[in-house]
C-alpha cells in the first residue's frame, strides 16, 4: 500500500497424508504496519490450492488495513 506499509509473512501449508500425493492447501499470513503496530492481523483460509495460494490471503489482509486506514484518517 502506497501510503501505509506493511510487513508480513505469508506462507501455504499443505495437507496430504504422504509426499506423493496432491493434498488441501490452507493458505496464511500475519501482517502489522511498522508505522502504526496497534493493528496485527493473522489470518488463514483454508482450501486455496485452485485459487493462488496465500496470495488470496494477502489480498483479503490488505483490504482490511486498507479500510481501517481510511476509517482512521
Amino acid at each position: 500500500m502506497k501510503d501505509y506499509p506493511l510487513a508480513g509473512k505469508s506462507g501455504t501449508a499443505e495437507l496430504k497424508r504422504s509426499a506423493d500425493e496432491k493434498g488441501q492447501e490452507n493458505g496464511l499470513f500475519v501482517a502489522y504496519s511498522p508505522e502504526s503496530p496497534k493493528l496485527l492481523m493473522a489470518m488463514m483460509i483454508e482450501g486455496v490450492e485452485d485459487k493462488g495460494g496465500s496470495k488470496v490471503v494477502v489480498e483479503k489482509v490488505k483490504k482490511v488495513f486498507e479500510k481501517h486506514h481510511k476509517d482512521r484518517f
